[in-house]
């Protein structure tokens, strides 16, 4: 059951017009003008209005005006003499629900008086839907900003540098700390002035292409070590940690990962290497005999000299037991291996 407003001048068809209403099952209130209908809608709530066009004092197309602004929700019906194309055109703009000419067959009125409701009831439950999405894409439009921020403080406080770059080596993103890596800005290579490929030395540049050409067919992780050239025309040497994401067709569509400087790692474990090499060679040049044995006076390595001096190649005597080889001024020679060189 609904609740009607029908105003109209003429007490025959608000009789008429009431008894049929009450007939469909629906509750009608009627005033004789709009200013009797204007009272009413303040002090009691309706779902839809039915008005004439023609009355004493406000017509019914202003009256209808009126009501679809004040209330947005209410359904509204024209209910008229007039079978006027002007009229129907500003009828249809001002939002009626649609218009009924008198005299009428009664139910044709109750189909329109129910397309109305029921056009009623859906725009309510799209504006209400629209309003519950709109208030969900708020929701998650804030927490995607809070993820965001997050996201941003995490990137920032990374001791490497968060990237990701399409297929052509264009850069879509890249944190801060990519100022320090290769002395550009951030906007430099967001911007296109500069592709993440022109900053790599040409010679290592393939073995980046290729990392990520055998990491797309099983969509997977690469980790490669290159070089680049920063900003000042240095040698930085890379470590590159990312992951292929694929389109649809399995053909490449980004890399994502991270980049970590490890210049002063290459640098450190160079100069340990050098230092090995040369006590390498100090080691083997001192004449006298060396061996380095662990705690059960086992041979773990000996010098050139000490080598020469047995006559057996190296790997043959490391792993032996020491023992004293001087007595009397002569060198004994223990049996290593079941093995007994002469001197």
């Amino acid at each position: 059951m609904a609740r009607i407003l029908l105003v109209d001048d003429e007490t025959a068809i608000r009789h008429l017009v009431s008894s049929a209403l009450a007939h469909f099952g629906h509750e009608c209130v009627s005033g004789p003008d709009t200013a009797a209908a204007r009272d009413l809608l303040k002090t009691q709530s309706f779902e839809q209005v039915i008005a004439d066009v023609n009355m004493p004092g406000e017509n019914g197309l202003d009256f209808i005006a009126h009501v679809t602004e004040a209330y947005p929700d209410m359904a509204t019906l024209i209910l008229s003499v007039l079978d006027d194309p002007a009229v129907a055109q500003k009828a249809l703009d001002i939002g009626v629900y649609g218009y009924v000419i008198k005299p009428f067959d009664i139910f044709a009125l109750r189909i329109s008086v129910e397309c109305a409701l029921r056009r009623r009831e859906l725009e309510i439950a799209n504006r209400r839907y629209r309003e519950d999405l709109e208030r969900l894409m708020e929701q998650k439009t804030q927490e995607l900003h809070r993820y965001q921020e997050d996201y941003a403080a995490l990137v920032k406080n990374l001791p490497c540098v968060v990237s990701t770059g399409l297929k052509d080596w264009s850069v879509v993103f890249v944190s801060e700390q990519i100022r320090e890596v290769t002395g550009y800005d951030p906007e430099v290579f967001l911007s296109g002035q500069k592709r993440w490929n022109e900053c790599i030395v040409p010679e290592d540049l393939p073995i980046l292409s290729q990392a990520i050409q055998e990491a797309i067919p099983r969509n997977g992780a690469f980790i490669r070590q290159y070089r680049i050239v920063d900003a000042h025309g240095r040698i930085r040497w890379i470590e590159d940690r990312g992951r292929v994401v694929l389109m649809p067709d399995r053909t490449l569509d980004h890399v994502s990962g991270v980049i970590f400087d490890i210049t002063e790692r290459k640098k450190a474990r160079e100069a340990l290497q050098r230092a090995k090499e040369e006590w390498e060679r100090t080691f083997d040049a001192v004449p006298a005999l060396i061996d380095v044995s662990d705690k059960d006076l086992r041979i773990l390595k000996v010098n050139a000299a000490f080598a020469h001096r047995l006559g057996m190649p190296r790997e043959d005597i490391v792993g032996a037991i020491a023992t004293k080889c001087f007595m009397d001024g002569r060198k004994n020679v223990p049996n290593i291996h079941g093995k007994t060189p002469s001197l």
